[in-house]
């Protein structure tokens, strides 16, 4: 299962996607195994602490596409449903940047 939160910012033709690692994926994981976060939860930034998220704040000529496999298993189950957003988004921006760490750099290069 993949969750995602998008940033948009007006007048721009860069979205940056931000693919998770596994840290944050283990520190979900543990929060909703001690049931301090249900499924409705994991699109709310306040609930959830996505990597680079401070770039959204900082960078205003980019949109900000952050994904997380809450699953852990690198974004292998989760390709399709994660081409289709790709799809979606590259008709409304002329460049898409990737980015991440460990597992999310994995997904970096494997979608970008």
């Amino acid at each position: 299962m993949i969750t995602y939160k998008k940033i948009e910012k007006d007048n721009t033709d860069t979205l940056v996607v931000v693919f998770q690692s596994a840290d944050v994926n283990s520190l979900l994981a543990n929060a909703i195994e001690s049931s301090s976060v249900n499924n409705d939860a994991l699109n709310n930034s306040d609930t959830v602490k996505y990597e680079f998220f401070g770039l959204s704040k900082n960078y205003n000529d980019y949109s900000f596409l952050y994904i997380m496999d809450v699953d852990c298993t690198w974004y292998q189950n989760s390709v399709n449903e994660i081409y289709q957003i790709l799809l979606k988004e590259k008709q409304l921006y002329t460049n898409i940047i990737t980015l991440g760490i460990s597992m999310g750099g994995f997904a970096a290069i494997l979608f970008g």
